[in-house]
């Protein structure tokens, strides 16, 4: 990782490319103690029901949710299942924001976008964790060329379908490349 510390370390990020920096030892490290004090809290909330529980005052479940309205809380499972799905959770949407931050999410095509969301939805992404953060990003960054020439494909078709159909509404279509020796360089 770089070097670099600032208050504001999207804003700086040392290099030329696009995406923007951010502190993965300050999230992994949140995200620890955020974990920690979530386990905490569900294991006191299960010692809570127990005690209301031996005065007949029932468990969490029935006393902390609304009347006619259980959806459903993590945390008022057993500490196992619940940090589990706590866990995978927190980490979908760290990841998710991660790719909107980066902006690798702008930077991807329909496909790549559409297969990214898919993985958050079918939990097929990894851990949060220094490594695969790192190796995510660096395979993405592998990719940006295939992904921006699928991207640049896609424009073209899109512009020969508007041109095939023969749409008299759109009167003229202007591409400029910026290329060396180009007039007005």
């Amino acid at each position: 990782m770089s070097g670099i510390t600032t208050s504001r370390p999207e804003v700086v990020n040392g290099h030329t490319d696009v995406i923007c920096s951010t502190s993965i030892g300050h999230i992994l490290a949140v995200r620890k103690t955020t974990l920690m004090q979530i386990d905490t809290l569900i294991r006191q909330l299960t010692e809570i029901s127990a005690m209301t529980e031996s005065i007949g005052g029932k468990t969490a479940p029935d006393w902390a949710m609304k009347q006619n309205f259980r959806c459903g809380c993590w945390l008022m499972e057993k500490p196992e299942t619940a940090m589990k799905a706590i866990t995978r959770n927190l980490d979908r949407e760290i990841w998710r924001d991660l790719m909107q931050r980066s902006g690798m999410l702008s930077l991807m095509d329909a496909q790549a976008r559409d297969t990214w969301y898919r993985s958050l939805e079918y939990d097929n992404f990894p851990e949060i964790s220094e490594a695969n953060i790192l190796s995510t990003f660096e395979q993405l960054h592998q990719n940006k060329d295939e992904v921006f020439e699928r991207g640049v494909i896609n424009v073209f078709r899109g512009l020969m379908r508007i041109f095939m159909k023969g749409d008299h509404s759109i009167t003229s279509i202007e591409i400029g490349l910026n290329r060396p020796g180009n007039p007005g360089d």
